[in-house]
């Protein structure tokens, strides 16, 4: 399967299980990242946002005509182990990457270069995609287990 909509340089010939490098983050960069492994048992190809499953009551869609698969339901990272009064800190992150990732139907992290807003001397810009690279590196196995869906502002 090709994925036209990717530079040539990231995936020139990709299959559901390339590893894309390129997808660069704080705590993530140089880091290879091959596609969640529930995608074994996904045909490669078919239509987007095609309910391929459902799990823990979460259903898992197709994005994409590839074999992609993301849950509905997101962490959303953008306060995490931020300068915020409230924010989680990096054990309770890893305890809701735990409980959502490991133990539900979740796999999707929407994360940024530039969370956790707010940010500060002491939780700088990158804070949330580290800590989510924290988590993954405690046991390389959970990066096949999440997509992360990440993005630049140019700022």
């Amino acid at each position: 399967v090709t994925v036209p909509s990717l530079p040539r340089m990231c995936a020139p010939q990709v299959d559901r299980r390339t590893v894309f490098h390129g997808l660069v983050g704080a705590g993530l960069g140089g880091w290879s990242f091959p596609f969640p492994s529930f995608s074994k048992e996904i045909p490669a190809a078919g239509p987007t946002n095609e309910v391929v499953g459902v799990k823990d009551g979460i259903r898992q869609k197709r994005l994409g005509g590839n074999g992609i698969v993301v849950s509905e339901v997101g962490l959303g990272t953008q306060r995490w182990v931020s300068a915020d009064y409230n924010a989680p800190d990096e054990a309770e992150c890893f305890k809701l990457m735990d409980l959502a990732i490991l133990g539900s139907g979740v796999n999707l992290i929407d994360t940024a270069e530039q969370y956790p807003i707010p940010s500060d001397a002491n939780h700088p810009e990158g804070l949330a995609e580290k800590t989510i690279g924290k988590w993954i590196n405690t046991d390389k196995s959970r990066r096949e287990k999440v997509v992360i869906a990440t993005k630049i502002t140019g700022g």
